[in-house]
C-alpha cells in the first residue's frame, strides 16, 4: 500500500512553491542572461552606429545624387528632343562643301605651279 500513496503525492503537492521554486529560478536566469547579452550588444554596437547628424547628412548625400542623376537624365532626354524637331527633311538636304583647316607651320599657302616639299626637306 505504500507503493499507491506515493504515487498521488507529487500531483497533490503540485501547487506547492517548493516544486514550483526551481522553475521560477531557472526562468529567471534565463531572463537575465537573455537581458544581459542584449545590454552587451547594444553597448558593443553603440559605436558604430550613426548619430542623427551622419544620418542627416547621408540622407542629404543621397538626395543630391539621386537630383544630379535626374539632371543628367533629363539632359540626355532632352538634345534628342531638340534634334528631332530640327531636324529638316532629307530630301531637300544639300551636302556642304567640307571646310579644311590649314596645315600647322605653314601660314601662306604653296603656289600652284611650285613641287610639294619632301618629307625632311626644307
Amino acid at each position: 500500500m505504500r507503493c499507491p500513496a506515493f504515487l498521488l503525492f507529487p500531483p497533490l503537492l503540485s501547487s506547492c512553491g517548493l516544486i514550483q521554486l526551481p522553475f521560477k529560478v531557472a526562468g529567471q536566469v534565463v531572463e537575465g542572461t537573455a537581458e544581459v547579452g542584449k545590454m552587451t550588444y547594444d553597448s558593443a554596437a553603440k559605436p558604430f552606429k550613426k548619430t542623427p547628424e551622419e544620418k542627416a547628412e547621408a540622407e542629404k548625400k543621397k538626395a543630391q545624387e539621386k537630383a544630379r542623376k535626374e539632371a543628367e537624365k533629363k539632359a540626355k532626354e532632352q538634345p534628342a528632343v531638340q534634334k528631332d524637331a530640327a531636324k529638316p527633311d532629307d530630301d531637300n538636304l544639300v551636302p556642304a562643301e567640307p571646310e579644311y583647316l590649314p596645315l600647322p607651320g605653314t601660314d601662306d599657302p604653296l603656289p600652284d605651279d611650285a613641287p610639294l616639299p619632301y618629307q625632311g626637306e626644307p
